[in-house]
């Protein structure tokens, strides 16, 4: 009976607890966490929250579109097709993505929840694409 206990204790520390580490009230289910959003000037209050995100997210946009831009570039024409296929499919899947959670709270923290989507995700693509372009650069 003890190695019983012992095998399920282990099971559940392992399988189950980290699934049941989600915040209860985190529509994402724990998604956008890890992606750290930084503010420099701005009080990170809930009441500022908004702007926060909104700062981050154009930062990242102007990052993601230089980027992109520079990719472009590098690719060959089979690469540009692909790319600019990616990049409207990743386009998509966040504004449905982020939708989807901000319309989780469609109260008063609708915008909260939307705007850090938009951002998280942004940052996330850049970091992406800083991957997939070191390919793209070796090879032209």
């Amino acid at each position: 009976m003890r190695k019983v206990n012992i095998i399920f204790f282990s099971v559940f520390v392992c399988v189950l607890a980290p699934i049941t580490s989600a915040k209860a009230d985190d529509p994402a289910g724990g998604y956008l966490a890890g992606t750290e959003i930084v503010c420099p000037g701005v009080d990170l209050s809930e009441a500022t929250r908004v702007k926060c995100n909104t700062i981050a997210y154009e930062h990242a946009d102007k990052e993601l579109n230089a980027l992109y831009s520079d990719l472009m570039l590098s690719a060959d024409s089979n690469q540009r097709a692909l790319l600019r296929k990616m990049q409207r499919a990743w386009i998509d899947l966040k504004a449905a993505q982020c939708e989807f959670i901000g319309h989780y709270y469609r109260t008063v923290t609708f915008e909260k929840w939307k705007t850090e989507c938009e951002a998280v995700m942004t940052i996330r693509r850049v970091q992406e694409l800083r991957a997939l372009g070191t390919g793209i650069k070796r090879q032209s």
